[in-house]
């Protein structure tokens, strides 16, 4: 009996890791792609921690290379009970944030993100049980 609870109890604990983990990687998604493009640093520099806050500016970026998934490693390796960091350190982030100094962003990114959140978590819920 107490083999039977075991495997459910992993089984149920794996699911709740890919639900977390799947979470996290749309919202990040979500967030990057929201993100103005001028020459494609901002975008770019959005970084992934667990535990801490993560202080990187990507600074030697190509012109174009605005898809970059830095963070995404990161965010594949998320358990339960983790606390994940998502930030980008270019110095003009709070003015795109919150004074809308883009017309691709003008509402930023992050908030807007945020409200989506608990469709995000359902969505994984969701997929998780497929």
């Amino acid at each position: 009996m107490s083999r039977a609870v075991s495997y459910f109890a992993g089984l149920y604990q794996q699911l709740m890791a890919s639900v977390v983990r799947n979470s996290i990687i749309e919202l990040c998604t979500r967030v990057q792609i929201k993100s103005p493009i001028h020459s494609g640093s901002f975008r770019s520099s959005w970084t992934g921690s667990i535990g801490s806050t993560p202080y990187v500016v990507n600074v030697n970026i190509k012109q174009g290379d605005s898809h970059r998934n830095d963070w995404l490693s990161v965010a594949q390796t998320v358990n339960p009970g983790n606390v994940f960091w998502f930030a980008n350190g270019q110095p003009y982030g709070p003015l795109l944030e919150y004074e809308g100094h883009s017309p691709q962003a003008p509402s930023g990114m992050m908030r807007i993100t945020a409200i989506e959140w608990p469709q995000i978590v359902r969505s994984a819920v969701n997929a998780s049980r497929s």
